[in-house]
């Protein structure tokens, strides 16, 4: 008689051979997971390393005799949102698309540069704010738009053609890339047409903008990839903030921090902060525009600890560092969120960018 394995052996055998299958699924599976979970992760990071070297490159060349405006909108509750908005000049080498259609290149070592979260065109030409676009984060879109600047042939022309439909103002912020300006005749173009041009670039209301609120702010149409596409910068970032370094020369005042912070002596209450917040309505946002110098347009919305100070005083290159809301560096917020959704809450980063240069 040959020897073989009794029924309990091979009980036994079955049974070592299920726990070793079903580890080896769990090590498979968890496996799996950690390499969708690192390439999440390394789609974040991307991400981020492209919209800090485009603001790294952007900011590096700052024109500081030439505008900057900050937005800093407030949520219903009268927190500041995740959308805040910048515009700026910029010295370096930009390059676009002539815009008569020829396919010509176009050349600028200065460009007026904005960064912000876009809005969405829909198919009936309604517009959809990024806090309201779907129920994931990762379909907003940042946006940054370009407009180099050429100097008109007559020196006393007009600064650039100025737009006189809604449909003429929002391509001219999102689809054109060129204006037949300079620095000077844009920081001297008349109330009227300063007024319409800040509202549409920073979908804000400046002094009752002639424009419809449709027109205002970057935007994509992505049933128009081609005339749109230019200016999308990074998909899925649910948050971008803006703050400026202040310090403060008022012995008095809590000195040295990031502002606007919503409530710096850490109390819990808004209404103590720099930045009063509480019961502002879409026609009251809060921002800085530099330099304020001779331009009636323009205003400084902070309040609190800094409302005893006149702004007009600060808001010229002389005291470019002692601006609130602007000061020697600027320091950003994003949260990232990757594709497929596998990081639900996404990731948040902070990048920092002197203004020293």
């Amino acid at each position: 008689m040959r020897k073989a394995f009794t029924l309990v052996e091979l009980v036994v055998a079955i049974a070592i051979l299920v726990v070793v299958m079903a580890m080896s699924g769990v090590i498979f599976r968890a496996g799996i997971e950690s390499y969708r979970m690192a390439k999440a992760n390394g789609e974040i990071l991307r991400k981020f390393r492209v919209i800090t070297d485009q603001l790294d490159s952007d900011l590096r060349g700052l024109c500081k005799e030439g505008e900057i405006f900050l937005v800093w909108p407030a949520d219903p509750n009268g927190r500041r949102s995740s959308s805040d908005r910048i515009m700026f000049f910029a010295k370096g080498d930009f390059q676009s698309f002539h815009p008569d259609g020829t396919g010509r290149i176009v050349r600028g070592n200065v460009a007026r540069i904005s960064y912000m979260l876009g809005s969405r065109v829909n198919a009936d030409g309604s517009v959809t704010r990024p806090e309201a676009l779907g129920a994931t984060p990762y379909e907003r879109i940042l946006q940054r738009t370009q407009h180099i600047l050429i100097p008109p042939d007559d020196v006393n022309a007009i600064a650039f053609d100025i737009p006189t439909t809604d449909t003429e103002w929002r391509d001219w912020h999102n689809i054109e890339e060129v204006d037949r300006t300079t620095v000077k005749q844009w920081l001297d173009l008349s109330r009227e047409t300063k007024r319409d041009a800040l509202s549409v670039i920073m979908n804000v209301r400046v002094d009752e903008p002639a424009v419809d609120p449709n027109a205002w702010g970057s935007q994509y149409d992505p049933n128009q990839p081609e005339r749109y596409m230019h200016s999308i910068l990074c998909q899925g970032v649910g948050q971008f903030s803006i703050q400026g370094w202040y310090e403060s020369p008022d012995v008095n005042s809590t000195g040295q921090r990031w502002v606007p912070d919503d409530d710096p002596d850490g109390d819990g209450d808004v209404a103590d902060s720099e930045l009063r917040l509480e019961g502002r309505g879409d026609d009251e946002v809060p921002g800085v525009l530099y330099p304020r110098a001779r331009r009636t347009y323009a205003f400084v919305r902070l309040d609190g600890a800094f409302k005893d100070q006149t702004y007009a005083n600060l808001l010229d290159e002389e005291h470019f560092h002692e601006i609130p809301g602007l000061g020697r560096a600027l320091k950003f917020t994003f949260r990232l969120y990757d594709a497929q959704g596998l990081i639900k809450d996404g990731r948040t980063f902070t990048h920092i960018v002197y203004l020293d240069n």
